[in-house]
């Protein structure tokens, strides 16, 4: 196993991806969301477009059940554009479906197709809503009446959809995990060790048991992958904000220099005080804040 994986943003390596694009998974998580019990598995079938890239995204699961086409998107950060993410994935999943069923949408009978629904299961770090409903008006340059598309957003962070979780022992064992390697590794606990003492703790614990006693090597590989991602991520953030505090900063001493010299203070008096030379001084006074 490669101890320094570099960050992998392939769909498939994400854990969520693999855990519930069992169908056994997949059909508890479906029962959870719409209140069914549904116990055949065989009546469900996993239909996620596997070799399909549209804008440069892939669903995470995408599931055809009762005549139901659900997608499920793992989060760990806020995102506005869900709507019409999901909204483009499902023209194309609609698309694909009329093509098997060889249904003629040009024709005068009305065409049947399943029911969408699209969910966002987040479990990022960021304070979120329990429940949040994202809508394809919202993006709407000229807002018209009578047009929408709705993205259902449930909080699985420890703590938020109880109900929901525990209605899912997949999905409740996935957020215990997750949840328990963060806590551990703020410890300052290694990643890996962290991870590791958090497949154990769930393992004995019987969350995800038995997939984590087969695939604890795989489940680290793709953790520590999706880490890599986030903190690449996280760093890019880090430098935008630290940037735009620095150019805050700036413009704040580039106005009070201003408001300095229009007291009529001494330029050696403002360039002592702003502790610079009285040639920024001067350059400050001329373009104003323009480069500042």
């Amino acid at each position: 196993m490669n101890a320094n994986p570099s960050p992998q943003r392939k769909h498939k390596d994400k854990l969520f991806v693999r855990l519930f694009s069992k169908p056994d998974a997949a059909l508890s998580l479906f029962n959870a969301l719409d209140g069914t019990s549904y116990q055949d598995q065989n009546e469900l079938r996993i239909a996620t477009l596997e070799d399909a890239v549209y804008v440069g995204w892939k669903n995470d699961v995408t599931i055809l059940c009762h005549n139901h086409l659900q997608l499920y998107e793992q989060q760990s950060t806020i995102n506005p554009n869900m709507p019409p993410r999901d909204f483009i994935y499902c023209a194309h999943e609609y698309e694909g479906f009329i093509k098997s069923m060889k249904l003629d949408i040009y024709g005068k009978t009305l065409v049947k197709i399943p029911t969408p629904k699209c969910v966002t299961l987040y479990n990022g770090v960021q304070k979120t809503p329990e429940y949040l409903e994202q809508r394809l008006s919202d993006a709407f340059i000229n807002p018209t009446a009578g047009y929408e598309w709705t993205v259902y957003s449930y909080n699985i962070n420890p703590g938020y959809n109880k109900l929901l979780i525990k209605s899912c022992p997949t999905l409740e064992g996935y957020s215990v995990f997750i949840d328990k390697i963060r806590q551990t590794h703020k410890q300052g606990i290694d990643l890996k060790d962290a991870i590791q003492i958090s497949a154990n703790f769930c393992i004995e614990h019987n969350f995800l048991k038995d997939f984590l006693l087969k695939h604890t090597g795989e489940a680290l590989n793709m953790i520590l992958s999706l880490y890599d991602e986030e903190l690449h991520n996280q760093t890019i953030l880090e430098k935008g904000i630290n940037l735009g505090i620095k150019k805050g900063i700036n413009q704040g001493r580039g106005q009070i220099i201003l408001n300095m010299l229009q007291s009529v203070m001494p330029l050696e008096t403002v360039a002592q005080i702003a502790k610079t030379s009285t040639a920024d001084i001067i350059a400050i006074q001329k373009s104003g804040l323009n480069g500042v």
